[in-house]
């Protein structure tokens, strides 16, 4: 299994990390100088970066503070709002249970090396953190903030501060255990197992979350969905598609074996990716070509024979005859129909 270039990691959760890296006495300049990552990269918190440049990030946070447990720190102290809207959902839900269960629905919005899966069983709720990646060594420091965070965030948000039965973690015993005896005591702390994991008494779970409240709840709810819509959206094949055909739309239309490159895919694979959502290369093609034009058009700033070269027809004539299939009227007419419009 290869990393897909879709994977990322929400550039806020990565701000944070950064904080808590300061804190322990790192510089985020140096941190990310030693990582290879520009600010610019990170500065767009509603963005995220890939999984490679997580990894740099996750050594050059433990090179510059020395600290081995510099993923339990962050999970210790890890602020659910920085999830946005999936922070204020889990902080108003009626129940410790239901805001994990919320938190599994819409997790792949901050980030998708990783992920967690309840299991309820003989009164026990097990917590488990799935690897959604290929394992790699940094991929600890991620671990140990997500099993640490939902430790602390089920201790701070609920009146009776419940702590795990068990604790296990899917990399190998860390020749110093005593930040993991320390952060989870009174919990039986193993390592090399299956999958990560807390298990905690399902009752305990039941609690409701301190101060939550039902009326905001229900408001940040309907804004999460629509915030999740859109991000599946954006998470299709198609759309990633149409995105660099319109980033590379100069003069020429770029060509599928290109396209399927950049998605490190084959270009059968990738056919019969936009095959099974409705749609093909070609189409995609057309539909970007469609929309580019009709905003030229609208915007009145470019010729016509200019609009044509620029969507990769030597022959105005031949853009016009698609523009009238595309719309109904002609190009001339659309150009007007804006103008009246404006």
């Amino acid at each position: 299994m290869t990393d897909h270039p879709s994977h990322t990691v929400s550039n806020a959760l990565i701000d944070y990390r950064l904080q808590i890296a300061e804190r322990l006495n790192g510089n985020r300049d140096k941190i990310l100088n030693r990582a290879g990552v520009r600010f610019v990269e990170i500065n767009d918190l509603s963005g995220g970066i890939s999984l490679e440049k997580e990894r740099r990030l996750w050594r050059a946070m433990k090179e510059e503070t020395a600290r081995e447990d510099i993923g339990l720190q962050c999970g210790l102290h890890f602020p659910v709002h920085s999830m946005g809207m999936i922070g204020y959902v889990m902080m108003n839900a009626s129940s410790m249970k239901k805001a994990m269960e919320h938190f599994c629905r819409f997790q792949k919005m901050v980030g998708d090396s990783m992920g967690m899966r309840l299991e309820e069983k003989h009164h026990y709720t097990t917590c488990h953190i799935d690897l959604w990646s290929p394992w790699h060594d940094e991929l600890r420091y991620t671990t140990d903030l997500f099993i640490a965070a939902t430790l602390s965030w089920i201790r701070t948000n609920s009146s009776s501060q419940p702590s795990p039965l068990r604790v296990g973690f899917h990399f190998r015993r860390p020749a110093n255990m005593e930040d993991y005896i320390k952060v989870f005591h009174p919990a039986q702390v193993e390592f090399s197992c299956d999958t990560s994991f807390l298990i905690y008494e399902s009752t305990d779970l039941d609690a409701p979350i301190i101060s939550s409240n039902r009326e905001l709840f229900g408001y940040f709810y309907n804004q999460l969905e629509t915030l999740y819509d859109e991000y599946e959206g954006k998470n299709t094949v198609r759309w990633k598609v149409k995105q660099l055909i319109l980033e590379q739309m100069l003069g020429e239309p770029p060509e599928v074996e290109k396209i399927a490159s950049q998605l490190l895919m084959s270009v059968r694979s990738l056919q019969k990716t936009l095959k099974a959502e409705n749609t093909s290369f070609r189409e995609l093609l057309q539909e970007v070509r469609k929309e580019v034009a009709c905003d030229h058009l609208e915007k009145g700033e470019l010729l016509v024979s200019e609009i044509a070269y620029l969507l990769g027809f030597s022959d105005v004539a031949v853009f016009s005859r698609n523009f009238k299939k595309w719309t109904g009227v002609s190009a001339t007419d659309w150009k007007s129909l804006g103008k009246d419009s404006s």
